[in-house]
């Protein structure tokens, strides 16, 4: 509680920077998550607060529904239509997409390009949905005035 007041050995103290960033984005992924879904709670209104914790951490609500909940569901592992599979040429995730030489290390850099990804997807990925309309080919939903205020405003917080 007060890491403040004592210094700890370098390796210490990165090792407790990994695990406390681990531990609460799984804990905060796990809840938007199944907010988005509506399974967080019973009441609506819950589950609606749950998923929109992702709008302030630089996301947003409405694409992610639309590329999880809708295509990603839909179209589960099938590339070019699930993103989810998109991170080429960094990484091979099936077999339809090209190789590279540098692919049988990805077990070893996996773990660090991965860890790039929330930074990819918030400066950058929900941006290009935004300005498409469409996420790969499949386009989005129509956004409600509420959607664009809500993408405005935050996107205006996180720069």
């Amino acid at each position: 509680m007060y890491m403040w007041c004592f210094l700890l050995p370098a390796g210490w103290a990165i090792a407790e920077c990994l695990l406390l960033s681990l531990f609460t984005s799984a804990i905060g992924f796990n809840i938007m998550h199944d907010g988005a879904h509506g399974s967080f709670s019973s009441k609506p209104w819950v589950n609606t607060l749950a998923a929109s914790s992702l709008n302030f951490l630089g996301a947003n609500t409405f694409m992610w529904k639309m590329k999880h909940n809708v295509i990603h569901h839909a179209y589960t592992n099938i590339d070019g239509i699930d993103d989810d599979l998109d991170a080429k040429p960094f990484l091979r995730l099936c077999e339809t997409q090209k190789h590279y030489k540098f692919h049988k290390y990805q077990h070893l850099y996996f773990w660090f390009a991965y860890s790039l990804l929330y930074l990819f997807w918030i400066f950058f990925s929900d941006y290009k949905k935004y300005f498409t309309k469409k996420v790969g080919d499949i386009p989005l939903k129509k956004m409600t005035s509420k959607d664009h205020l809500i993408f405005g405003a935050l996107s205006y917080c996180t720069l």
